[in-house]
């Protein structure tokens, strides 16, 4: 699907939230509130709540690469389904179009297995090897 320079590439998001990083957080990773703020999403397998995934900070001319460190405050998105996010990819994963994908519980997400809680399904085909790579997914 080429080169995107947003995280939300899709459809209208649930609504738009601002939080501070506990620690770093790229555009693009899946988070969590916190009581001081938001961190990554750090269970693996599991739900998302509030299908929250940080955003760029635009408003800063940054893009999504440029990561939050701890004490930014975090754009943030509420997706719903049929969002089409660019979202991380964890690293050591080979995954093809349609394929469901879960939390890797770093923020980033990884091909489900049993018993996982499917979050998303992937748009396009990515394999990544010790790095983490981006990929275009749906939300489910």
């Amino acid at each position: 699907m080429g080169l995107q320079k947003t995280v939300l590439v899709n459809g209208e998001y649930a609504m738009q939230k601002e939080a501070v990083a506990d620690a770093g957080i790229t555009p693009g990773m899946f988070c969590e509130k916190t009581a001081t703020g938001c961190k990554v999403h750090a269970t693996a397998g599991a739900r998302i709540n509030g299908r929250l995934v940080a955003i760029e900070d635009d408003m800063q001319g940054k893009g999504i690469t440029d990561a939050y460190v701890a004490t930014d405050i975090v754009r943030l998105r509420a997706l719903r389904t049929g969002n089409v996010v660019n979202a991380i990819l964890a690293g050591s994963q080979t995954v093809t179009k349609a394929l469901e994908l879960t939390s890797n519980g770093d923020g980033t997400l990884k091909i489900a297995g049993t018993g996982d809680t499917v979050v998303a399904i992937a748009e396009e085909a990515v394999t990544t090897t010790g790095a983490v790579a981006r990929i275009l997914v749906e939300m489910v």
